[in-house]
C-alpha cells in the first residue's frame, strides 16, 4: 500500500517546513509514499523552490495566504481549519490513502509498521487530560470510500463547535459515530512534553506543537528534543 502525505505550510511556519521535509527524507521509508503534498498558505517563492528540490514533493496553491502572528489567532485557525479540506480534495484526487501531518512535526523513524490497514481510519489518541480525545496532527484514511463522508462530518463538526480548538474535538465528535477505527498513542505519532523530557525509543514523530511557554516559533524549534534536528538542517 502507498500513501500521500498532506500538510500545510505558510512562510512564516518554513523553519518548521525545512525540519519536517528534511527529517522525512532522512527517516522514512519513501518507498511508501506516492507524492508529498504541500498546499501553500502564504509561501514565499524561495520557500517552493528550496521545498521542490526534494523528490515526490508537489506543491498545491491554494487561495488562502496566512500569517502566524499571535498563538493561535485567527490566521492560524484559517490555517489549521483547512487542512481538513486539502486532505478530501487529495483524497478524490488521486483515490488512494492519505496521511494528514502537522508541518510542525519531526520524523524520528519510520512509522509505516504502526498502521493497521485493516482499519478504515486511524487517529492519533491523547494520553493527558485535554479538551479532547483525540489530536489533529496525524490522520491516516485507508478507506478511500468511506473518507468522503467521515472527512466532510469532520468539516461540518469544525464548523459547529464553538472551542477555542475545533480541529481536535471534533475530531472525536465524529470518530464516535463510525467503526473500524484504529488509535496510534500521541507518544507515538505526535510526541509533546510540557516538561520538556526526552522522547522515549517509541517515539516515531515528534510534535513542536505551540503551548504556553512556547507562543513563538523560535522557542517551539528550540526545545531540547529538536536540538539535533536544528543543528543539522540549519546550516
Amino acid at each position: 500500500m502507498k500513501y500521500n502525505i498532506v500538510t500545510t505550510l505558510n512562510n512564516d511556519y518554513m523553519p518548521f517546513g525545512i525540519l519536517f521535509i528534511n527529517s522525512l527524507f532522512d527517516n522514512i521509508s519513501l518507498n511508501l509514499i506516492n507524492k508529498i503534498y504541500i498546499f501553500d498558505t502564504g509561501l514565499h517563492k524561495n520557500d517552493i523552490k528550496y521545498l521542490e528540490l526534494f523528490p515526490k514533493v508537489q506543491i498545491e496553491k491554494t487561495s488562502h495566504q496566512t500569517k502566524n502572528v499571535n498563538m493561535h489567532d485567527e490566521q492560524w485557525q484559517k490555517n489549521v481549519y483547512s487542512k481538513t479540506s486539502f486532505l478530501l480534495q487529495t483524497i478524490k484526487k488521486d483515490d488512494m490513502p492519505a496521511i494528514m501531518i502537522d508541518s510542525d512535526c519531526i520524523f524520528v523513524s519510520d512509522f509505516f509498521d504502526l498502521l493497521d490497514t485493516s482499519k478504515d481510519f486511524i487517529l492519533c489518541e491523547r494520553a493527558r487530560s485535554g479538551f479532547s480525545k483525540h489530536i489533529g496532527s496525524f490522520f491516516v484514511a485507508h478507506n478511500v470510500e468511506k473518507a468522503e463522508e467521515f472527512i466532510t462530518d469532520w468539516i461540518k463538526e469544525i464548523k459547529k463547535g464553538d472551542e477555542k480548538h475545533k480541529e481536535s474535538p471534533a475530531l472525536s465528535r465524529v470518530s464516535e459515530k463510525y467503526d473500524n477505527l484504529g488509535n496510534l498513542p500521541e507518544a507515538q505519532v505526535s510526541y509533546f512534553s510540557f516538561e520538556n523530557k526526552m522522547p522515549t525509543r517509541d517515539a516515531r514523530i515528534i510534535h513542536l506543537k505551540s503551548d504556553s511557554g512556547r507562543e513563538t516559533i523560535t522557542k517551539r524549534i528550540h526545545q531540547p528534543h529538536a536540538a539535533e534536528y536544528v543543528r543539522k538542517y540549519f546550516r
